[in-house]
């Protein structure tokens, strides 16, 4: 066996499996290091011609490898003459391309956009009732509005709150919208929205900036939606959502939103190093996703998916100390699991909300 090639290796297993390739000219199949079966719509473990790996457990091994796990004993003692008489694999033609049904965003002048979602007292009612600390100041600012989003873009076609992430040179760039009558997803955003976005980034970012190599990929700081420049030696708060970097703006904490516990970039950590910040804070939320949710949060989360918790707000405080940046984890000290920054602003108590 040693002598064949890849192909015929990838063809031999193919036919002694009974497997087909995809267009891809890959298979999928249980993972024979962690037993992941195999899921439609998901790739967990595949095999090639260059090998197999598995995305959940990370191993990942050549075709001879893993001959010997899938097939055991049968696979050392096929003769070499049988190699000969199978056939590779036959590919599926592939499809043809699906047109491009993104939001292209970047194209479109506010007034064409925005003309769906203007600002009156009906909406600033539905966001009073959703935020009742925001003011109608903020709400201005921010350009906080009510409406849909696009049919092409979302499977959702409910009334949501809308916040404009960004309207700069004539474009407007993204929206995040929030549920209040429909159970589609909490947040949710139209195709083309920017891929890693720091919502109120000219905090640390004064000039703004954003690269991309794909249309879909881009890294931005936000302008400026709220507050004065950075003060010198100023604390940074880092939250999850907009809504919830514009309440704590309101009470003079500099803040900025990932838009996700998961999404952060190299970019805002060099801008971070480069600018007057004292410290970073990260305020997630208080659950195991975001900062942790305390030992008991921990627990629970270890107990009911049998294995750690995330814990998204603990890593990036770990980045951000490994690149130089004086970075702290926010302690929900005695509140709630689940608790986020519109919760603890309702609390009369905001003394414990400190940068220093």
């Amino acid at each position: 066996m040693d002598n064949r090639d890849d192909a015929y290796l990838f063809g031999v297993l193919c036919s002694m499996l009974g497997a087909r390739a995809d267009r891809r000219g890959e298979v999928d199949w249980e993972c024979p290091f962690c037993g992941k079966p195999v899921k439609p719509g998901h790739r967990h473990f595949s095999f090639s011609e260059r090998g197999g790996y598995c995305m959940v457990c990370g191993e990942g091994k050549g075709l001879r490898y893993l001959g010997k796990l899938l097939l055991g004993p049968r696979w050392d003692d096929v003769p070499g003459e049988d190699w000969r008489k199978v056939r590779a694999p036959v590919r599926q033609a592939p499809r043809a391309p699906r047109p491009d049904r993104r939001y292209k965003i970047l194209e479109h002048k506010p007034d064409a956009i925005l003309a769906d979602y203007p600002q009156s007292e009906r909406t600033h009612a539905l966001w009073f009732d959703y935020a009742p600390a925001l003011t109608r100041e903020t709400i201005l600012r921010a350009g906080l509005t009510a409406g849909a989003l696009p049919r092409y873009s979302s499977r959702c076609t409910h009334i949501r709150l809308m916040v404009p992430l960004e309207i700069r040179g004539g474009s407007v760039v993204g929206f995040r919208a929030r549920s209040i009558t429909c159970d589609c997803g909490k947040w949710l955003g139209p195709g083309g929205n920017p891929s890693k976005f720091l919502y109120n980034g000219e905090r640390i970012s004064p000039s703004g900036s954003f690269h991309a190599n794909r249309p879909d990929d881009r890294v931005y700081f936000g302008r400026q939606v709220a507050g004065e420049q950075l003060r010198s030696r100023q604390a940074l708060f880092v939250v999850e959502n907009p809504v919830d970097a514009l309440l704590m703006e309101q009470l003079g904490w500099a803040t900025v939103a990932t838009l996700g516990v998961s999404n952060w970039d190299d970019e805002w950590t060099q801008a971070i190093l480069g600018s007057d910040v004292g410290r970073v804070v990260v305020l997630f939320d208080n659950d195991a996703p975001g900062n942790g949710g305390g030992a008991r949060g921990r627990l629970e989360w270890a107990e009911k998916h049998k294995g750690p918790p995330p814990l998204n707000g603990v890593k990036l405080a770990n980045r951000l100390l490994a690149s130089g940046v004086q970075a702290r984890v926010f302690d929900w000290e005695h509140l709630p699991i689940g608790t986020d920054v519109g919760d603890m602003l309702r609390d009369p108590k905001k003394e414990h909300v400190d940068g220093k």
